[in-house]
């Protein structure tokens, strides 16, 4: 299936001398202009909710013209394959979900590392908030203030004196936290928009959740 397409003779196509010999190097704005390339209708409503193209094998193929739109080369096109690989979103290790922790430790929040390419680890958001009477988890980290969100360039994060006091929170019940990953352009760079599953814990000394 054709997912995306030059229209080799639109107005709009990028057109460029060639020099005798030697290697020329292009950027992509310089082969593509968006108004003179056909999407699928399907493919494109996808890449416009998830930021990227679905996941499969693809071939990335191009094909040189001669302004007159006649192909350059007996070759044809030249064509080079290309994977589409969506990981899946961090899962949440430390505190144990329902976790009871001491209201006088400081936790180490951990969870399993994304890359987003081969040996380049994505970016993490780490939210924590309070749950009040009446709340689930995932309601709480949907609809109240966070305690505490922060950027985390790790799959850990130690939560030190520095940081603002679980006391900040008065009538919590316990405390939600989700980690998103995103890349370094703060894109998700996972499944479920690179948010992980949502985990509580509760303070020893505070009331617990029923």
């Amino acid at each position: 299936k054709v997912v995306a397409s030059s229209k080799d003779n639109h107005p709009k196509m990028p057109r460029f001398n060639l020099p005798a010999g030697g290697t020329v190097v292009r950027s992509g704005p310089d082969l593509v202009n968006t108004d003179a390339v056909s999407v699928d209708e399907g493919v494109k409503n996808i890449m416009m909710t998830t930021n990227s193209l679905p996941e499969g094998t693809y071939q990335f193929c191009i094909t040189l013209l001669a302004e007159s739109g006649a192909p350059l080369t007996s070759t044809g096109p030249v064509c080079r394959p290309f994977m589409i690989v969506i990981p899946d979103p961090p899962t949440l290790l430390t505190p144990d979900d329902n976790a009871s922790i001491a209201a006088t430790t400081l936790p180490t929040f951990t969870w399993t590392p994304v890359f987003v390419t081969v040996g380049v680890q994505a970016l993490y958001r780490l939210t924590i908030v309070p749950i009040f009477q009446g709340q689930t988890p995932k309601n709480a980290i949907e609809h109240n203030s966070p305690l505490f969100k922060q950027a985390v360039t790790a799959s850990a994060y130690f939560y030190g004196p520095a940081n603002p006091p679980f006391s900040n929170s008065p009538g919590a019940l316990g405390f939600a936290w989700q980690v998103q990953a995103v890349d370094a352009s703060g894109t998700p760079a996972a499944r479920n928009e690179g948010k992980s599953e949502v985990f509580m814990f509760s303070l020893k000394t505070g009331p617990k959740l029923s």
